[in-house]
């Protein structure tokens, strides 16, 4: 008979012991990601291509992930290997905001004036971009009070 027991620092301790293995896989992942991302942008009508927006989407993902860390350890906050799933997460968000905000842009007219096409854009992009960040935010905060009460 095995008996398995999992604390608050079991996470931690498995990420620990495997962190030889998962750098390398974590960049390879990540790249992949990003390359995902942009090349779905592409399109052949060159006036339609969002290579571009897409690239610079990711880039301020990318960003947002450093300046958040370089804060966070200047500050003098601990490195956890938990907070390793982060740039994940932020890439995800971010990409998530990015493609709704492509999808109202290309929705629009593309005969109307660049300012009314951004009006339209923010319009129908604002509400999900706000809800989605609203839930996001609920589910980390839950999840980060049920690692700290469990």
């Amino acid at each position: 008979m095995t008996i398995s027991y999992f604390t608050s620092i079991s996470r931690d301790e498995e990420f620990e012991k495997s962190s030889d293995s998962i750098i390398p896989l974590f960049s390879v992942t990540y790249t992949l990601a990003i390359t995902f991302s942009i090349i779905s942008c592409l399109r052949l009508d060159c006036v339609r291509n969002k290579f571009w927006v897409a690239s610079f989407g990711v880039l301020s993902a990318g960003m947002a992930v450093l300046s958040s860390f370089g804060l966070l350890l200047y500050c003098g906050m601990p490195f956890a290997m938990t907070v390793a799933t982060a740039p994940f997460l932020i890439l995800g968000i971010g990409v998530d905001d990015m493609f709704i905000m492509i999808s109202c842009w290309q929705q629009t007219q593309v005969k109307d004036d660049v300012k009314d096409r951004m009006a339209a854009t923010y319009k129908d992009a604002a509400v999900s971009i706000t809800i989605t960040t609203l839930t996001d935010a609920i589910a980390f905060y839950i999840d980060g009070q049920c690692e700290h009460s469990c």
